[in-house]
């Protein structure tokens, strides 16, 4: 109910046309809790120095709303709401999950420099002069295109080879583990 209020559900899952998906952890309950013992920290820190007590407050729908900052920050710039981008970072390309042949990987080639070594690494340097995705802006404007150009490359080895590659060019990625493997 708490994500529903805060809006963490509006921005979780694949797309608007997908039903409103909740975060799987139950981060509201446990950024309640870890707001709280802020809140307890800086009241005992507080009595230390005054010798008065303070009241601790907080609640599950404000821990919703911390997660949901960079969401509310494009909001309040823009007027818009954003909704669910699946694994994409909601302003850089690529920052996201693709599968490969074995498993997923993400990928955080969020700046040009990165974007130029993940090009080189794939294979395919010739996306690099594609007006498309030239530089971020582009990428951001035409996800969905670029996301069916990476996938094509990332489905052909294995997310160890990727992992591998990537580290060699210090482009950031992790392999998307299950509860067992982590």
């Amino acid at each position: 109910v708490a994500q529903g209020y805060s809006g963490l559900m509006s921005v979780t899952g694949e797309s608007t046309e997908s039903p409103p998906v909740k975060c799987g952890p139950p981060v509201t309950d446990i950024g309640a809790g870890i707001l709280a013992t802020m809140g307890v920290l800086a009241a005992y820190a507080q009595r230390l120095k005054s010798g008065q007590g303070q009241r601790v407050d907080t609640s599950l729908f404000e821990a919703g709303i911390v997660h949901t900052y960079w969401q509310s920050a494009i909001c309040m710039a823009t007027g818009v709401s954003p909704g669910p981008m699946g694994s994409a970072h909601p302003l850089n390309a690529p920052y996201q999950t693709f599968r490969t042949r074995d498993g997923w990987i993400n990928v955080g080639a969020a700046n040009q420099r990165n974007w130029e070594r993940l090009l080189e690494v794939l294979g395919v340097p010739e996306m690099g002069s594609d007006p498309r995705f030239e530089d971020n802006h582009g990428r951001m404007d035409n996800l969905k295109p670029l996301e069916e150009e990476l996938n094509k490359v990332f489905e052909t080895r294995t997310t160890k080879e990727w992992l591998e590659r990537l580290a060699d060019v210090g482009v950031p990625s992790g392999p998307v583990l299950d509860i067992q493997e982590m």
